[in-house]
């Protein structure tokens, strides 16, 4: 019980770290944010928000797509219903030009059927048509 609380606290700490780097869009901030989220994992292995916030790290702020790709992946394995893990990995996938066109629509089309965000699922239509604009 001790252990999940202290995994909680790190991962809250991160999101803090998060914050103070988009508001001063300092690095240092940004790794910190990644530490934290680390140990909370290193404490939790299966609170899967740990595993969500540090691929969002990695993918939107330092540009390391395999890890956010397996990061995400990991949160999915631990809650399949994280839509905007679906989203992310699939913006991933596109930036970092990692994995096939199909994985990257497949998360676009799965963040569809779940997520509710009225812009992000004008973006994940506009991913797919991109894709498949591209495929032909």
């Amino acid at each position: 019980m001790l252990q999940r609380l202290r995994a909680r606290y790190h991962y809250w700490l991160g999101l803090a770290y998060r914050s103070r780097g988009n508001r001063s869009n300092d690095i240092a901030s940004y790794q910190d944010a990644v530490g934290e989220f680390t140990q909370a994992i290193e404490l939790n292995p299966t609170l899967a928000q740990a595993h969500f916030a540090r691929g969002i790290m990695y993918w939107r702020e330092l540009n390391d797509y395999e890890r956010a790709i397996r990061d995400f992946t990991r949160a999915l394995e631990l809650n399949p219903r994280i839509a905007d893990a679906y989203l992310n990995r699939g913006l991933s996938r596109v930036y970092g030009r990692l994995g096939t066109r199909e994985e990257a629509i497949a998360d676009f089309e799965r963040y569809l059927e779940l997520g509710k965000k009225g812009y992000w699922r004008i973006e994940a239509h506009n991913q797919i048509a991109r894709l498949k604009k591209s495929a032909s």
